[in-house]
């Protein structure tokens, strides 16, 4: 299988957001379609705008998966998080949707921020969002799109890598790839995605020396 990994242009996001639903089948697990389609780019674009070394692998012509990942020690520096942060509160307080919904949503977002960051200040080198196409696993479109981002975080000098992730998610994955667990952290958001699963932290050290 030919696979191409590239910079990710602004018309590879559709399929980008296409991609996450997939994954995490927003339009299943809200019922209210606006705050649906809201979440959807809200996780998608916030995965996108914290990054810095945004990849994407194509596949006869077509996105088959990407990685949002930030490099801290990068010269790039990520771009779009004051109109993204702008559009979100725009979105979530002026789109008709179920009030009640969405407030379960958005308590659920801000107890899972403020579980993570308890556990996770956010200092360091990161997988921001990593998604591969079900049809296409197993083919090591992840793990090219995880090196190509693994060696430019070692070209920069990065010394550890940290990633959020699921225990009934990609953990397996993330071991695979050498990473280790830091720590488990409560988060409502997950259990909203992924019911009886267990939010983690990953770490990946760069200098096995």
């Amino acid at each position: 299988m030919e696979i191409d990994i590239r910079i990710f242009e602004n018309h590879d996001y559709d399929r980008c957001e296409e991609l996450v639903n997939e994954a995490w089948h927003f339009d299943k697990i809200i019922n209210d379609k606006n705050l649906s389609t809201t979440a959807l780019r809200f996780y998608t674009k916030g995965g996108l705008c914290a990054g810095n070394i945004n990849l994407v692998a194509v596949n006869h012509g077509k996105v088959a998966g990407f990685l949002f990942g930030l490099n801290t020690l990068a010269k790039s520096k990520p771009r779009g998080k004051i109109r993204f942060a702008f559009d979100a509160l725009i979105s979530f307080n002026f789109k008709k949707m179920d009030k009640i919904e969405r407030d379960v949503f958005t308590k659920a977002l801000t107890d899972h921020n403020k579980n993570r960051t308890a556990i996770e200040p956010g200092t360091e080198s990161e997988i921001c969002l990593f998604v591969v196409s079900q049809d296409l696993r197993g083919k090591n479109i992840g793990t090219k799109l995880w090196e190509k981002f693994r060696d430019s975080c070692i070209t920069s000098g990065v010394k550890r890598i940290r990633v959020e992730a699921n225990k009934l998610g990609a953990s397996n994955f993330y071991e695979k790839l050498g990473f280790t667990l830091v720590n488990n952290f409560n988060s409502p958001l997950h259990e909203i995605a992924i019911p009886g699963g267990q939010a983690c932290m990953y770490e990946y050290i760069c200098d096995k020396t």
